[in-house]
């Protein structure tokens, strides 16, 4: 490995490489992502949004006891399947891939598995991208270092193509497919295509002659690393709700702090929001079908419409009880309510309306399955 380390040192001289983290990379590839969904589906602009670095890319804990007077149940699903975690499946599939970069590249974790990134779904509900990552420690400097690969379904998810040395990277083949080496960032970076279309993308923290690692080791990651073609509905539903309300949510120092990944379950995502890294107050969100939505004013609640950019939103505040002063916003779309529910914070609540609204009005409710649908009648 020794030539093809000199190769990237020379490569390296002539790439203008961001400065930035690799997870914030990714994270910007996911927001470029959302933007061109949006203009795909003639969405309205949305604002910018920031991470913050206390933010778990995980789930809200364990499904919270029903808030408020109304009997709130799954419309399909039992009381043993909704204590179920719905990333099961990712979460598997996860501590396997982290598991073949330990063993094929003969690492030794100084930290458990943990999923890093929340995975993502594509429509048809199969995972489309894991980030499996093992934390290492240089044994000579004893700085920690971080080995990951990026198993997806295409080159665009992964950001190989935008923040690497692509199209400029050294190149060698691999069983007839081409395998592009260079930097990533400041990582050292293998990426490849499998004839069955799965991109995988190696990063090391620092090079293979360094880590000890042979490139025949290499090689055995880049062919054996795939992702399930399980369906998993609910998981992907939970990652897409999950997904839009950071975007919404977070901007400037304001931004939702949720649990870990492990903890998520059921079709409600249940977080905190956190102003200038202060834990703010409790927010949920959740989306049921009109056909078993319920009209009018449920007992124990006040409620009020009222008009947010041209847009219609019923406001039902929660009177009396463990919690009273708590509100539900709801909105009605073409086949979906969407409803967000907010923890007193001050003299208001913890999120700005107007984000809430934004949250509520977004067209992705519109696909919600109905054994994700939350009924409240």
């Amino acid at each position: 490995m020794t030539d093809l380390d000199d190769r990237l040192h020379a490569l390296a001289h002539g790439i203008d490489v961001p400065t930035t983290p690799a997870h914030d990379d990714l994270v910007r590839g996911r927001r470029r992502r959302r933007r061109h969904q949006w203009a795909f589906t003639g969405g309205a602009a949305l604002a910018a949004a920031s991470i913050v670095g206390a933010l778990a890319w995980g789930g809200g804990g364990t499904r919270a006891e029903p808030v408020g007077p109304a009997d709130r149940s799954s419309s399909t699903e039992s009381p043993t399947d909704r204590t179920q975690d719905p990333e099961i499946g990712a979460l598997s599939s996860d501590k396997q891939l982290h598991d073949l970069l330990v063993d094929r590249l003969g690492l030794e974790s100084t930290y458990p598995h943990r999923v890093s990134f929340q995975p993502s779904y594509d429509r048809r509900g199969r995972v489309d991208m894991l980030v499996p990552t093992v934390v290492v420690r240089d044994d000579r400097t004893g700085e920690v270092g971080e080995v990951s690969a990026r198993v997806s379904r295409s080159w665009g998810a992964t950001e190989w193509r935008e923040f690497s040395c692509h199209p400029d990277c050294a190149t060698y083949e691999l069983d007839g497919r081409v395998v592009e080496v260079g930097l990533y960032a400041n990582q050292w970076g293998w990426a490849t295509q499998r004839a069955d279309g799965t991109v995988v993308v190696l990063l090391l923290p620092q090079s293979a002659t360094a880590m000890g690692i042979e490139q025949a080791q290499v090689d055995a990651v880049l062919r054996e690393a795939s992702l399930s073609d399980t369906v998993d509905e609910a998981a992907a539903w939970y990652a897409t709700m999950l997904e839009r309300g950071l975007w919404h949510f977070m901007v400037g120092q304001d931004s939702v702090v949720t649990g870990d990944l492990a903890d998520a379950t059921g079709p409600t995502v249940v977080a905190s929001s956190s102003i200038a890294g202060m834990v703010a107050g409790e927010v949920r969100w959740e989306g049921e079908l009109l056909v078993t939505a319920p009209t009018g004013c449920p007992a124990g609640f006040r409620c009020e419409v009222r008009d947010i950019e041209g847009l219609d939103f019923t406001f039902k505040w929660i009177e009396g009880g463990e919690h009273d002063g708590w509100m539900w916003v709801e909105h009605d779309g073409p086949r979906v309510r969407s409803r967000v529910l907010l923890e007193p914070w001050g003299d208001g609540v913890s999120v700005p309306l107007e984000r809430v609204a934004g949250l509520l009005a977004d067209p992705f409710w519109q696909d919600l399955a109905a054994s994700q649908s939350v009924t409240t009648g």
